[in-house]
């Protein structure tokens, strides 16, 4: 979920996200589908966010 208006660049930020603790973490590439907020869906395809990628201030 992102809060807001999430721009294109918001919304592939969080395929890849997502897509790091899906079961395609080691792939190229993994298809992941967003849906807005009145149910249209569309699949994306993103490269898994690495751990080195992620910045420490993300983490709780």
């Amino acid at each position: 979920m992102i809060d807001g208006t999430p721009s294109e660049d918001d919304l592939l930020q969080a395929a890849q996200i997502t897509a790091r603790y899906g079961q395609g973490r080691e792939a190229e590439q993994v298809e992941v589908t967003i849906r807005d907020r009145d149910g249209a869906e569309r699949n994306v395809f993103v490269k898994p966010l690495l751990a080195d990628e992620i910045p420490e201030e993300w983490f709780v």
